[in-house]
């Protein structure tokens, strides 16, 4: 009674330390009176008043929160001694020794780690003192990072433990021993962690074989294991059940979490190998508890704990069915996939996030069982894993990929998101690769996991560049490409699903156009289309094109004078898209998707032309003012620019001779792009006499007649303001006048109706003369010899009807004596 209200209470420690000494040895002399005393010698240890009250002055002394590591293992060592002298629990549930009355009065502290009887002079079983007293304190020092303290509490429970099994072998189906077996073998298991010392996993170990039956000691000479097996496959359950219960706990401090994710790690681990036999096994229950203690884990704000919580995930993917229970408790498995109306709850970008880096986990452990060995190599060197090859089945993949879709759309907006999404889909493919290499055949992925994946890798294209996402995802995409067999000439897997991948993104969407320029599925769409070839692109334009032609109809054609800069963007966006996909060299190639040729039809026939230069193109070229609608003007020019360069070129290389746009098409070209003509932009200018040029080449005479038909004056107006910009003060301007007019007067001499239309013997003499003025423009070689060139064509076709005198020809010029 002295030494539990003064000795231990003393402010020395080294009084303390004594005191503890002291009721090591009263233990073996005396023990009836440390028994009968034990309540009170307790408060000291705990810091728990009489009563079942938490005073300040009790909790400042409490010996197991001393601030010395020697005095806490030293008040172990002591406390040890003091439980073992409590008398033992009877069969049929009361204390030994001790009344009724007496174990009735014990009182349970609600937060668990104090026990208190009302009695000071009575005591209750030695279950009771270790279940509401000591083994919750133990556990509290089993965190700090003194290994001698662990090393101490180990030992005092390797000593409650070789004292149960000689006294209490006969109640193991008590639910009070139950529970304190449970609690001390979690305690021996946490020793096995790998952030333990090696002294601390040593001494586990050491007490853990102990615990071994006598059959299970007889076997360890013949190849048997260093491992209580049939304990720990008693209370396996209770064990586990009770480790994902520490870990989901809100813990003050991340040393305790991490130390309840690593005893995790070690019964998940020991189960899954050979000592478990594939007997013990993980319930659905088991599964949703151990997730939800992992996204609680990997949410939490220390790094420590989130590695902790990544390496549990991959102990648990180097097993068959543990990772199978894992992954069916994922909220986005194959319920939500396979059964209509089934409402799935929208995560949080945070939650995705969490599962995203479980998923991650379980599949780095399917590729390395790194963790998991390490583990168990300081257990015993004869323990193994199983093969496991739980990634191969179509269920496990069909959850990671419905989790990977369901994570995509929110990408571009949240970097930890993607960086989540991206190192999942780096294990995904090489967990593919992995399978490939180590198997004679192929693993073959369902067509909705590959597109649902090949999705993901679109939307993580998508990130804005100072996520640093999109370099490593093309190489992830480069890999996952060369574990497919698919030749090198057919592109990457984004090729070969293109269909299906852009079907995805456009179909599957709630929004209706238009869409916004930042919205994930324009992104996605705009990534996929720049990834992809450009004869990919032009074989599926059927199915691009309604998209284009869907947002400029909702747009409302041509843009108004009073739009906002929200839709001018939203049109900068769409023309730059097309004029990149359209820019493509290989866009009029037509090749077909990879099992579709022949089958699709070719994207740009003459009436889808037509239909995209309409719709798209030339709405946009209509001018106005203000600088929104030069740079849209400009890049929609360069968008007509990259169509029907295209386009003649492709049809020659076909079919030999040049192809005719349709009477409309031209009819709405000529004027709009004549009124481009007086744009301020020099590029503008220049692009808008190559197009003029190019839409000449493709008009044939019948056409041109129509159209002069309806209006009289366009071919003279056009053949006048030609003329006037060679005197345009940029010189690549001049110069594609000059094609443009050179092109002009070639159709107009293909046809004596023409001449009627402002084309006569009047006007061809003004344009020689002209052309002579600017020959003679020695300063500008490049704009001579365009202008050179254009004269001489003009001579030769009109050599009736032009009266070219030679004192018209300046002779100071010699290259214009030659022509």
């Amino acid at each position: 009674r002295t030494l539990a209200t003064s000795a231990l209470l003393d402010p020395y420690p080294d009084v303390q330390r004594e005191s503890c000494a002291l009721i090591h040895a009263l233990s073996l002399l005396c023990p009836t009176a440390v028994r009968m005393n034990a309540t009170s010698l307790l408060v000291p240890f705990t810091g728990r008043a009489d009563g079942g009250g938490r005073g300040a002055a009790a909790r400042n002394k409490c010996l197991f929160r001393h601030r010395h590591a020697k005095t806490r293992a030293k008040a172990v060592s002591a406390s040890a001694a003091i439980v073992l002298c409590c008398p033992r629990s009877s069969s049929g549930g009361c204390v030994a020794d001790v009344d009724d009355a007496s174990a009735a009065a014990a009182t349970v502290d609600p937060e668990g780690s104090a026990f208190v009887s009302t009695r000071g002079s009575k005591s209750s079983s030695i279950e009771q003192v270790l279940h509401d007293a000591l083994l919750p304190s133990w556990e509290s020092l089993m965190t700090t990072d003194s290994a001698t303290v662990q090393i101490e509490v180990l030992r005092a429970v390797g000593r409650f433990s070789s004292y149960s099994d000689r006294c209490v072998s006969s109640d193991r189906e008590m639910p009070i021993h139950a529970a304190v077996e449970t609690r001390a073998l979690s305690l021996l298991l946490s020793g096995l962690s790998t952030g333990r010392a090696a002294q601390v996993r040593s001494t586990a170990l050491q007490i853990l074989r102990g615990q071994r039956t006598d059959a299970e000691k007889r076997l360890t000479g013949g190849g048997g294991l260093d491992f209580p097996k049939e304990r720990f496959a008693a209370y396996f359950k209770s064990t586990l059940e009770l480790s994902i219960e520490e870990c989901s706990r809100d813990r003050l401090t991340f040393q305790a979490s991490v130390c309840s994710l690593e005893t995790l790690q070690v019964v998940l681990c020991i189960a899954i190998s050979s000592i478990g036999g594939g007997a013990l096994s993980l319930s659905e229950g088991d599964g949703e508890a151990i997730l939800q203690a992992l996204v609680m884990s990997s949410q939490h704000e220390d790094r420590e704990v989130l590695e902790a919580a990544m390496s549990t995930c991959c102990v648990i993917g180097g097993g068959n069915q543990s990772s199978i229970a894992l992954l069916s408790a994922v909220p986005f498995g194959e319920l939500s996939q396979e059964l209509e109306g089934v409402e799935v709850p929208e995560l949080t970008p945070r939650q995705k996030t969490s599962l995203l880096l479980i998923v991650d986990g379980l599949m780095k452990g399917q590729l390395d069982n790194t963790d998991a060995l390490s583990i168990l190599k300081g257990v015993d060197e004869a323990i193994t894993l199983p093969d496991c090859d739980w990634f191969a089945s179509t269920s496990a993949q069909r959850i990671i990929s419905s989790l990977f879709c369901a994570a995509h759309d929110r990408v571009a907006t949240n970097a930890t998101l993607a960086w989540a999404l991206l190192d999942a889909c780096d294990s995904f493919v090489k967990c593919v690769g992995r399978y490939n290499q180590c198997n004679e055949e192929s693993l073959g992925l369902d067509d909705r996991v590959m597109v649902q994946v090949l999705t993901c890798i679109v939307f993580l294209l998508s990130c804005p560049d100072d996520f640093g996402t999109a370099p490593k995802m093309l190489r992830i995409l480069q890999v996952f490409t060369a574990t497919q067999s698919i030749a090198s000439d057919e592109g990457t897997l984004l090729d070969v699903h293109f269909r299906s991948v852009a079907e995805n993104i456009l179909v599957n969407t709630s929004r209706s156009f238009p869409w916004k320029p930042r919205d994930p599925s324009f992104l996605a769409l705009d990534a996929l289309l720049r990834a992809c070839r450009g004869s990919t692109t032009g074989s599926n334009f059927d199915l691009l094109a309604p998209f284009f032609i869907g947002h400029l109809t909702a747009l409302g054609g041509e843009p108004k004078r009073d739009i906002d800069a929200d839709e001018y963007s939203l049109r900068i966006t769409l023309m730059s898209l097309l004029q990149t996909i359209l820019s493509d060299g290989s866009f009029f190639q037509n090749s077909a998707p990879i099992g579709q040729r022949d089958t699709v039809a070719d994207a740009f026939k003459s009436d889808l032309t037509t239909d995209v230069i309409l719709s798209l193109v030339i709405p946009n070229i209509v001018w106005s003012s203000g600088g929104m609608s030069a740079a849209l003007r400009k890049l929609s020019i360069a968008t007509l620019f990259s169509l029907l360069s295209r386009y003649g070129k492709v049809h020659r290389q076909n079919e030999g001779d040049c192809a005719s746009l349709k009477l409309e098409t031209v009819a709405h070209l000529i004027p709009i792009l004549h009124s481009n003509l007086d744009d301020g932009d020099a590029t503008t200018r220049e692009l808008t006499c190559v197009c003029l040029a190019f839409t000449l080449v493709q008009t044939t005479p019948a056409m041109m007649v129509t159209i002069s038909e309806d209006n009289s004056k366009v071919l003279g107006n056009l053949q006048s303001r030609l003329t006037d910009m060679l005197d345009d003060s940029s010189n690549p301007v001049r110069i594609a006048a000059c094609g443009a007019l050179d092109e002009l007067l070639e159709l107009a001499h293909s046809t004596s109706k023409l001449s009627t239309y402002g084309l006569g013997a009047g006007a061809l003499r003004d344009t020689c003369k002209t052309l002579l003025v600017h020959e003679s423009d020695s300063d500008h070689p490049d704009v001579q010899s365009k202008v050179a060139v254009t004269l001489a064509k003009l001579l030769s076709r009109y050599q009736d009807n032009v009266d070219v005198r030679c004192n018209d020809i300046q002779k100071p010029n010699p290259f214009s004596m030659r022509n």
